[in-house]
């Protein structure tokens, strides 16, 4: 039940706006069993990996891009480094303004 618990808030903490029926979509659960489980209904061990599993791929975007700036950081001078943040901020700042 801990783990169920921890999954979660997991869940609750990456997807802080989604509601029910958009997290029902991503899990490929129905609603109203997601809606439950969300409020302390017991899981099935099956519905616990399927929710694992889809949280696990919704993020191997965000590792690889973590793994190659681990990868190549040392490789990479002061300039480059600071460049590529600077690319990034400008395009977290148009996504900003179109609404994204």
């Amino acid at each position: 039940m801990v783990q169920q618990e921890q999954l979660v808030k997991e869940v609750r903490k990456r997807f802080p706006k989604h509601t029910y029926k958009q997290l029902a979509a991503i899990f490929e659960m129905q609603t109203t069993r997601l809606f439950r489980l969300m409020n302390g209904a017991e899981m099935k061990t099956s519905e616990y990996f399927k929710i694992k599993e889809k949280m696990e791929n919704n993020s191997s975007e965000l590792s690889l891009l973590i793994k190659f700036l681990e990868k190549h950081s040392f490789s990479l001078s002061r300039n480059d480094c600071n460049e590529i943040v600077s690319n990034l901020e400008e395009k977290f700042f148009i996504r900003k303004l179109a609404g994204l």
